[in-house]
């Protein structure tokens, strides 16, 4: 019976599964990651840094959420009520394309200060709790 062991290389990224030989300059760890993305810390593994796609997504599906709970399909139908002959659409959306600005500006905001190393890139749950609120 073989034994599986699991690899990484010097900056702890996951080499995978081998059984029998070796792959060269690595480092073998006790555990399997939880994604294919996790990162060996030397002892643990730390979960894999979310991509700015999935930054991005999650300002999508908050936003669209918002215009949701108001009735409209998702953000981009909401804010196509601008100009509308009824007040009530018409100010909606007015409200709804400012908060669009505001979560873009706060994203683009906060990843510049990820980017000059002043803060710590968010987890999701932590970019989401930071996202303006919306206002009507």
């Amino acid at each position: 019976m073989k034994t599986i062991k699991h690899y990484v290389d010097i900056k702890g990224n996951s080499l995978g599964d081998f059984e029998g030989s070796v792959p060269e300059n690595c480092i073998e760890v006790p555990t399997r990651p939880g994604t294919g993305l996790d990162i060996w810390n030397g002892k643990s593994w730390d979960a894999a840094k979310p991509t700015q796609n999935e930054y991005m997504q999650k300002a999508q599906s908050v936003m669209d959420a918002q215009a949701q709970s108001m009735g409209y399909d998702n953000i981009f139908t909401a804010i196509s009520y601008i100009g509308d002959p009824f007040k009530r659409f018409n100010d909606e959306a007015v409200a709804l394309r400012a908060y669009r600005s505001q979560v873009w500006q706060h994203s683009n905001d906060l990843m510049a200060q990820v980017l000059a190393g002043k803060i710590a890139q968010p987890t999701l749950e932590e970019y989401e709790q930071g996202l303006p609120d919306f206002t009507l």
